[in-house]
């Protein structure tokens, strides 16, 4: 059986260049435990001003910090000999490599986004849920940080996505999406739009546990704990008016399924 690849794409911005390479190392070592160790390939997008160079993985130097969503763009559209994707971000540690099998798998076999899946009706998190009871002027939509679901007035409901800290999904989903949204800049939120903008051209998110597979340590946002939830805040924001507003008989849909 021919296999199509799979890219991982790794966007930084300042972060440790030891914790960079420890990944690119991670996965070098744990893809040779699977079949896809003939057809793989490993990009480093640098948001940074300086110019980095990593061994065994191509680096490609921006110049400039253009956010996550346009880092992971400029990343993919490099790739021309694998067509699954995998994001990563530069802090996750990958424990089992069956993990990769499962991505693939699923993204290769049904039309889906395939990660860890969040904001389902057992987890809330301070961006994933937004009120239904009426259409609201973006700058006057409610936002709650880390507040149960339940304390929020009006008639609420989970917004699902998968996270974006270990994901997957084919090379023809993201061109049916022209990509991520350049425009949702830093870029948190950005997974979760591009969740929906799937769901748009009926695409699917398949949830994979994290659990055993992949470690997230978060050291990174951790730092900059206040300003990653004025950063989603405003992600979340430009989503609503821009592309849930105007799909918002499907994005009811899509917090109700």
């Amino acid at each position: 059986m021919k296999l199509n690849g799979i890219a991982f794409i790794i966007t930084i911005y300042n972060h440790q260049i030891d914790q960079v390479q420890n990944l690119i190392n991670n996965i070098h070592e744990k893809i040779q435990y699977t079949l896809h160790k003939s057809n793989y390939k490993i990009v480093i997008v640098n948001n940074g001003n300086s110019e980095l160079y990593f061994n065994d993985a191509d680096c490609i130097n921006v110049g400039k910090n253009v956010g996550y969503c346009e880092g992971n763009n400029i990343g993919i559209r490099s790739i021309t000999d694998q067509e699954t994707i995998i994001i990563c971000n530069p802090d996750v540690e990958i424990i089992n490599s069956l993990i990769f099998d499962y991505i693939y798998g699923y993204v290769n076999l049904s039309k889906c986004i395939c990660g860890k899946l969040v904001g389902t009706s057992s987890w809330y998190t301070y961006a994933a849920s937004f009120p239904t009871d009426k259409q609201y002027d973006p700058d006057e939509l409610p936002f709650y940080y880390n507040e149960p679901t339940l304390t929020k007035p009006g008639n609420w409901k989970p917004f699902r996505y998968i996270d974006g800290h270990f994901f997957g999904f084919s090379r023809k989903l993201f061109d049916d999406i022209d990509g991520f949204n350049k425009n949702i800049f830093p870029g948190y939120f950005g997974e979760s739009e591009f969740c929906f903008r799937a769901y748009l051209h009926d695409y699917s998110l398949q949830n994979v546990t994290m659990d055993g597979f992949v470690v997230h340590n978060q050291n990174h946002s951790v730092k900059y704990q206040d300003d990653v939830v004025t950063w989603t805040e405003i992600g979340r924001k430009y989503a609503y008016s821009n592309v849930f507003l105007p799909n918002w008989d499907k994005f009811i849909e899509y917090l109700c399924e």
